[in-house]
């Protein structure tokens, strides 16, 4: 694995620092949410990782089992995160169901996705994608 993420100095050099900033948030109780959810990502590629270049069955469970911890440290401050989201997605006054804007905002994602699609399918289907070959 280090053959192939070794070849640069600079993600390790990231990876490290990443880490490292996790594990100072983790420390203190007000940025212990950030901390898990900064390692979440992290260790999901470690875990990756690890089970594609078959890393030994001791780093794989390691690395679960510290996902598995940051992820039940989320669950736990689960109330905050809700809270969070009311703060930030609902306004002052109008409408103040949260499920109300989540489904707004899965519709606008679900529609645009799918007109992406259809973009690509229409430049497939008719080699519209020429147009944009420069090389």
């Amino acid at each position: 694995m280090w053959g192939f993420s070794g070849s640069t100095k600079t993600y390790p050099i990231f990876i490290g620092c990443l880490q490292v900033s996790g594990a100072l948030l983790l420390f203190f109780d007000r940025t212990k949410l950030v901390g898990a959810a900064l390692f979440t990502p992290i260790f999901s590629n470690i875990i990756l990782l690890d089970i594609l270049y078959e890393i030994s069955p001791r780093a794989q469970v390691n690395s679960v089992v510290y996902q598995l911890l940051f992820l039940s440290t989320i669950i736990q401050q689960r109330h905050r995160i809700w809270q969070s989201m009311e703060n930030l997605i609902l306004p002052a006054s109008g409408i103040t169901n949260l499920y109300q804007h989540l489904i707004r905002y899965f519709l606008a994602t679900v529609i645009a996705a799918g007109i992406v699609l259809a973009f690509n399918a229409i430049t497939e289907r008719f080699e519209l994608w020429r147009l944009f070959d420069f090389y």
